[in-house]
């Protein structure tokens, strides 16, 4: 006999198809042994699938000796899949059902291992005794004046941001802001109403003329974004220096460009990385235009370049085997 589960998927991005998708499937054997066979490509543009969605499927009549999980038929996977794995361990164990693993990939087994490990901070709970008036009073307006806090950092960080959009040394690819306009649309209406009016009331409100005055005023030194110019070889469209494909994935906010093309993941060794790849050349760029961009901003802050590295290392090799390495 077999059971599926009840897995809401988020809506097919571009490119998808119900084939390739994850899918989850109870079965029920002889003497009452349940398998749970995991299959498709299992990522996180895809949606995020509970185990709390075939809880009732694996705990429909008798209790079953053992549970096993089947994912010989999983063609990609990502945290989305350690997830779901880790929460039908956690089924298991409130029910006391023997779990049986061996049939994840061992790089899945893995992880949920260094998960399991990890100890329970057994002073994170909250306590239950109620708390006295005046505590109450006191966190209330210790929450009121730090959410303030947060809101004025918010409205200096969109507003420094802005200085750097229109003086022209903001970093940022056109496309990706092609893509957030694209996504925001009407959307964006309210907040960007909401930032314009509170900046034109601060600058009435310093009686300045310009932005540039209100930070003199404050003595708040704008940062400075510096950065060379490329002058290498064309980039193919789409993709980056590096090599690394980009395609852009729906979700229920909107549109993200995800990584789909990883130029090292063909490859087993360094050496094989050494012989069969090119990376990008520092000569490439043409430093001699940064000078001149923090002309007269010497004695505030400049930044150039910005690396995450674990990010750019799974975009390489691809999110699975970049968990693996």
């Amino acid at each position: 006999m077999s059971e599926s589960g009840n897995l809401q998927p988020a809506a097919p991005a571009a490119g998808d198809t119900a084939a390739n998708r994850h899918q989850v499937e109870v079965v029920r054997g002889e003497g009452g042994k349940v398998v749970v066979r995991v299959s498709g490509a299992w990522h996180l543009r895809h949606g995020m699938p509970l185990a709390a969605s075939i809880e009732s499927a694996l705990t429909a009549g008798a209790r079953p000796p053992q549970v096993a999980v089947d994912a010989t038929g999983v063609t990609g996977w990502d945290s989305s899949l350690v997830s779901f794995i880790v929460g039908l361990a956690e089924i298991c164990h409130t029910r006391q059902i023997p779990l049986n693993r061996e049939g994840l990939p061992p790089g899945i087994d893995r992880l949920i291992e260094l998960a399991e490990t990890v100890p329970e901070n057994k002073d994170a709970g909250l306590s239950d005794r109620p708390r006295p008036f005046v505590v109450k009073v006191g966190s209330s307006f210790l929450a009121y004046f730090d959410s303030v806090g947060k809101f004025v950092d918010f409205v200096g960080m969109v507003t420094l941001a802005l200085v750097s959009f229109v003086r022209g040394r903001a970093r940022y690819r056109r496309s990706d802001l092609v893509e957030v306009i694209q996504a925001c649309g009407a959307n964006a209406l309210g907040i960007v109403s909401l930032i314009s009016y509170l900046v034109g009331v601060l600058v009435a409100y310093m009686g300045a003329q310009s932005l540039m005055e209100v930070f003199e005023r404050l003595h708040i030194d704008p940062i400075v974004d510096v950065g060379p110019a490329y002058v290498g070889p064309p980039v193919e469209p789409g993709k980056d220096v590096f090599g690394i494909g980009y395609a852009n994935s729906s979700y229920d906010g909107g549109v993200y460009s995800d990584a789909v093309t990883h130029p090292l993941a063909p490859f087993n060794s360094v050496e094989e990385i050494e012989a069969k790849y090119s990376w990008p050349s520092p000569d490439w760029w043409d430093y001699s235009g940064i000078k001149a961009q923090y002309a007269g901003h010497e004695d505030q802050v400049v930044r150039g370049g910005h690396c995450e590295e674990f990010a750019q290392y799974k975009f390489l090799r691809g999110v699975e085997q970049g968990y693996l390495d």
